[in-house]
């Protein structure tokens, strides 16, 4: 099985191109499964589970419209290396030590389970890269465990976007995240050499350079690929 992952700051395309990815693999005869690995992960599934809730609870999408702000909330950036050394910083290391490998295991399961069921490609959207660049040292021992655990991908894409531009696109967080976050896929990008940097400028010129190496790779490997992991 094909697997296709995509890392990269939130607003450098990643969802965009994981759907266009689907759509031009499907063209080439692959059966294609699209796969939000935030969804799976310990952090996303409560937010899933919460969002559904909201949905199915009227007096709470009343007080939701009673109290929608003309402003974007923003979430400050308090994790990776901009966490204050203590006991604070030594909170989130412990966290991270136990649920990044959960959140591998729930990945490897279900890219598993997709192959299981017949899909010939995968196409991820963020990946284990996303939650190494979190990381002080993404070769360490955590790193090392992650990438064991977790689906060794046949090609994975890392969307090269500036800090200022990520934000302009999608305003969610404040600016101590994204440049924080930046700092981590440069560091990343020197220590695997798995990761295809793929610059970020249009999103046709971007999906060319995805298409070209996609080309590439199958030149090497055929449909029927094999499943294999790291």
């Amino acid at each position: 099985m094909l697997l296709i992952t995509f890392s990269g700051l939130d607003g450098s395309g990643k969802s965009t191109h994981v759907a266009r990815t689907a759509d031009y693999l499907s063209r080439r005869g692959y059966r294609v499964g699209a796969l939000p690995t935030a969804r799976i992960s310990a952090g996303g599934i409560p937010v899933v589970a919460s969002h559904m809730l909201r949905r199915l609870t009227p007096t709470t999408r009343e007080a939701k419209k009673q109290t929608t702000s003309a402003q974007p909330q923003h979430r400050a950036y308090a994790v990776g290396p901009a966490v204050r050394p203590g006991w604070r910083q030594r909170a989130v290391s412990l966290t991270r030590l136990i649920v990044y490998p959960l959140d591998c295991l729930a990945l490897f399961l279900s890219i598993r389970a997709l192959h299981w069921l017949g899909y010939t490609a995968v196409v991820c959207d963020r990946y284990v890269y996303d939650k190494m660049a979190n990381l002080p040292n993404a070769n360490g021992t955590l790193g090392r465990l992650m990438c064991r655990l977790a689906p060794s991908p046949d090609v994975a894409f890392l969307i090269d976007t500036l800090p200022e531009v990520a934000r302009r696109r999608r305003e969610e967080h404040d600016a101590s995240y994204y440049v924080a976050k930046y700092a981590g896929y440069r560091r990343l990008i020197s220590s695997r050499r798995e990761l295809t940097l793929i610059p970020s400028t249009t999103i046709e010129e971007t999906q060319e350079a995805v298409e070209h190496v996609l080309d590439a790779q199958a030149a090497r490997q055929p449909i029927a690929i094999a499943y294999r992991t790291a």
